[in-house]
């Protein structure tokens, strides 16, 4: 089955210095490849990892953005997009 969403794209707001765990939802059949970038560019150099969920266990302001999680098989690929916002400590 080529990779398909299980849930959409979505906003996760975190406190700063909370751990955060961000994570591609999708199923595929073989496992498809993930592969994560942050913002829209998905060139190589913006490469952060190849795992199913990114974690950050300590978060900072610089962390906030948009990730790309491109998952892909050789049946297809499909790209979920997540919003990190991290907010100052009140």
């Amino acid at each position: 089955d080529p990779p398909t969403i299980t849930s959409e794209g979505h906003t996760i707001d975190v406190s700063e210095g909370d751990p955060v765990s961000v994570s591609c939802s999708v199923l595929g059949n073989p496992q498809p490849n993930i592969t994560w970038y942050k913002g829209n560019d998905t060139s190589p150099s913006t490469v952060i990892n190849n795992n199913i969920s990114l974690h950050f266990p300590k978060t900072v302001l610089d962390n906030s953005g948009w990730y790309t999680c491109f998952a892909e098989n050789y049946l297809g690929n499909i790209t979920v997009t997540v919003q990190l916002r991290v907010g100052k400590l009140h």
